[in-house]
């Protein structure tokens, strides 16, 4: 599923990610984008590393952004 999220800075100039949702589409991605905003409003969100990769030259972690 593809949503618009993008790094941005806050009226305060701090960092923070910033998502676009079109709630009068009929599109499933963005149907289900609303619910998830709806419930990380309501009960909050965690951020979850899930794996990642560690070379000398190369390295990386995966996230995710979940409902509380």
């Amino acid at each position: 599923m593809k949503a618009k999220i993008e790094l941005d800075l806050d009226i305060n100039g701090r960092p923070c990610v910033s998502i676009i949702h079109y709630d009068k589409s009929t599109e499933l991605q963005q149907k289900i984008l609303g619910v998830f905003l709806e419930a990380a409003e309501s009960k909050g969100i965690e951020l979850k590393p899930t794996n990642g990769m560690l070379r000398s030259n190369d390295s990386w972690e995966r996230y995710e952004i979940r409902i509380k």
